[in-house]
C-alpha cells in the first residue's frame, strides 16, 4: 500500500488532478491496484528535476516485493 500512498501523493502534488481513482483487484492469486487520474502528467519542471526518476524508484520498490509498474 506504501507505493500506491506515494503514487498518489506525487499525482496531487505535481499533476493537479481534480479527480484520483484507485482500483482494488484480484487477479489470479495477486492483488493488483490501479490509479488513474485527470492531472496534467509531469509539468516540465518535474522532469527536470528527476519527475521520472521518481516513477522509476516506485517501479524498483515494486520489483523487490514480486511486484510491477506500468
Amino acid at each position: 500500500m506504501q507505493i500506491a500512498e506515494e503514487a498518489v501523493h506525487n499525482v496531487r502534488q505535481d499533476a493537479e488532478p481534480s479527480e484520483i481513482e484507485i482500483l482494488l483487484m484480484w487477479d489470479h492469486g495477486r492483488v493488483r491496484r490501479l490509479l488513474r487520474d485527470d492531472g496534467m502528467g509531469l509539468p516540465a519542471e518535474v522532469l527536470a528535476r528527476g519527475g521520472r526518476a521518481e516513477r522509476d524508484g516506485l517501479r524498483a520498490r515494486a520489483e523487490r516485493i514480486g511486484g510491477g509498474l506500468s
